[in-house]
């Protein structure tokens, strides 16, 4: 058998096909495909064509695709494929298509992929709640490139002037899609070389377009020839929901005197901060939409003969300019109510936020604008939307308990925050799946689901999270078995997986690997089996006090005589078989 075509069947297992050793084709495009990569595939050193498409594929790439050497086509687009790019991928020296689309990866562009020389296809666009992250690689060394798809991510820095440079045939039609990106400066006029290229780049921070651009009259698919640089991108001031003209009908639409569109090929024009005058007037609007006259502290609010750092909840500080600046707004429990305006985001140097516990509606979709603001509490608030969270890239601090999310959408916002090291859900009527796109929060510290309705396993890519120091999934309805993963998450010193619905099986793990563990709650679940002896055994300290309860599950056996070793342990172990 040298070709194995079986797209859109119900197929939900490749175990064996690694048997198939003159195997070249592989194509099971939508099928019930799901789990983490198929690791039999790896056997089939013969392949050139790998197609695993649109299933429900979970968990990093498998750095053993670098050993399928005669691939010339890999596509994985649509799946649920988390982690960072293998940088071994460069070591496909025959790929010519590479397709992983639609999928969470994070991290940077492999510098790998600038060593596949026969490289014409690759794609990487990404969901809204996922993308890659650092610089656009120049691509001088894939001479032989003829689409680059990297639409949807956060790509950064300017586009280098060696973009493309080492392309050998300019006379052939050439796709560049990076838009809605993060991307700024000029773009690179070397690129007027190529005569026939349809380049996508609106929705990201770029100023200025060579004016040759304009002249080419076979870019973009002949528009040039017909709306000059509108075709490529809307000027500045201007916005088009596309980011550029496409038709003589829809052309690109000035901002009106509120708004700006301050970049080149902008979707929107959004309030323009120019017209806020002072910290002033947005702590004004803010206390007025709020009704201020209500709040249970209010001192010096609105009182012009004081500097806005002496008004209640109001912090300040002095970055390098002539007056301080708000950086800290803190007013829980202080009876507000109504709408946040967006303007609050507005402020400059604004870097904690607590509103909780108040009766207001919040929405994210001017956050990106707040560019120093690293913690945001808003616990037990009226209402939160959170479409347009992802574009709070510096936040490190998310607190969102006692809120009421009602389903599991949240997390494909939240779960875009790579630098988060704070994050609390609690008890905010979360339920559905955890997907495997939290192992992309690999700066977690502190992780609390407590109180929700989440089902399912607990995915293997928690073993992504190795910073973490206090997990708390309490009190939800998990299923299933431990992930042997968690042995990768060492800094653990308060682990609770207790009170259950569904009740977590299995032998109880040894949990050897916490070296740190002072807190160990797994009660009220489905643990089976003797507690080994070697439970606990990696606590490096064991004169320190040490909680653990086992209440409630199926254990049985005798209680090890290592537990004699801690000095001071509180242990709860009844209602078991023991």
């Amino acid at each position: 058998i040298t070709h194995i075509h079986l797209d859109m069947t119900g197929i939900q297992s490749l175990s064996g096909v690694g048997r198939a050793l003159n195997l070249s084709s592989l194509r099971l495009s939508s099928t019930a495909l799901s789990g983490s990569f198929p690791t039999d595939i790896l056997q089939l050193k013969d392949l050139s064509i790998l197609s695993l498409d649109h299933n429900n594929l979970t968990g990093s790439l498998p750095n053993e695709i670098s050993y399928l050497t005669k691939l010339e086509e890999l596509l994985l687009q649509n799946n649920m494929f988390t982690g960072t790019i293998i940088e071994s991928i460069g070591n496909l020296g025959m790929l010519s298509v590479l397709n992983l689309s639609e999928n969470l990866f994070i991290g940077t562009l492999p510098r790998g992929l600038l060593k596949l020389d026969d490289l014409q296809t690759l794609a990487i666009h990404n969901r809204k709640y996922a993308g890659l992250t650092g610089p656009l690689l120049d691509f001088a060394t894939n001479s032989n490139l003829k689409a680059l798809l990297l639409s949807s991510n956060h790509l950064t820095g300017t586009i280098s002037a060696n973009f493309l440079s080492g392309v050998s045939d300019i006379k052939q039609p050439t796709l560049i899609d990076v838009s809605s990106n993060n991307l700024e400066g000029m773009m690179p006029s070397s690129l007027t070389r190529f005569e026939d290229m349809s380049i996508y780049i609106a929705g990201n921070r770029i100023e200025e377009l060579p004016i040759e651009f304009c002249a080419m009259s076979q870019w973009m698919e002949n528009t040039v020839a017909d709306f000059g640089c509108s075709a490529i991108v809307c000027p500045a001031g201007t916005y088009n929901q596309q980011g550029r003209q496409i038709y003589e009908s829809r052309p690109c639409t000035p901002c009106n005197n509120h708004s700006d569109a301050p970049y080149l090929g902008s979707f929107e024009c959004k309030d323009n901060p120019l017209r806020i005058e002072s910290e002033y007037e947005i702590l004004n609007d803010f206390y007025r939409a709020t009704g201020g006259a209500h709040w249970v502290e209010q001192d010096n609010w609105l009182d012009q003969t004081v500097s806005v750092c002496s008004w209640y909840g109001i912090s300040c500080a002095t970055y390098e300019v002539s007056e301080a600046l708000v950086v800290k707004i803190e007013l829980e429990s202080n009876n507000l109510s109504g709408n946040i305006t967006d303007s609050l985001l507005l402020l400059p140097l604004l870097e904690t936020l607590n509103l909780s516990d108040n009766d207001i509606s919040f929405n994210f979709g001017e956050i990106a604008n707040a560019k120093n603001l690293n913690d945001i509490k808003l616990n037990r608030v009226s209402t939160i939307s959170l479409d347009g969270i992802a574009e709070a890239t510096s936040l490190q601090g998310l607190h969102l308990s006692s809120n009421n999310f009602e389903d599991s959408n949240i997390f494909e916002y939240v779960f875009a925050l790579t630098s988060l090291r704070h994050l609390y859900l609690s008890e905010s009527n979360i339920n559905g799946l955890l997907p495997p796109s939290l192992g992309g929060l690999t700066n977690l510290v502190e992780l609390d689901l407590y109180g929700n309705s989440i089902s399912g396993q607990i995915p293997s890519s928690i073993g992504q999270l190795s910073n973490l120091v206090e997990l708390t999934m309490s009190f939800n309805e998990l299923s299933g078995t431990v992930p042997q993963t968690i042995e990768q998450c060492t800094d653990l010193v308060s682990l609770y997986l207790e009170g259950q619905a569904n009740g977590l099986i299995g032998p109880l793990p040894d949990f050897a690997f916490l070296t740190r563990i002072e807190n160990l709650y797994l009660g009220d679940n489905s643990f089976s089996g003797t507690i080994p002896s070697s439970f606990l055994s990696g606590v490096a300290d064991q004169s320190a006090r040490l909680r653990i309860d086992l209440t409630s599950n199926q254990l049985s056996g005798t209680i090890p005589i290592e537990f004699s070793n801690f000095d001071r342990l509180d242990i709860f172990i009844w209602d078991n078989m023991l």
